[in-house]
């Protein structure tokens, strides 16, 4: 499990440091209607040792609503 998890944290930093076609990102959220969603974002940072990724959508999409409820 261990390897698993840091090959994804390595390839989260690799994706942020280099915007190319694996800096998208899929980010889940709850819909406002109840029902799960999948949408694209852009990753922008990554950071192993506080467990966080930066990404970056517009901020007019559905995903802002779902995220500040």
């Amino acid at each position: 499990m261990q390897t698993v998890l840091a090959r994804a944290w390595t390839s989260l930093v690799d994706a942020a440091a280099e915007p190319a076609p694996f800096s998208l990102g899929y980010f889940g959220t709850v819909g406002l209607d109840g029902a799960p969603q999948v949408r694209a974002v852009l990753i922008r940072g990554a950071d192993i040792d506080s467990g966080t990724v930066v990404f970056a959508t517009n901020a007019a999409s559905a995903k802002t609503s779902e995220l500040a409820r």
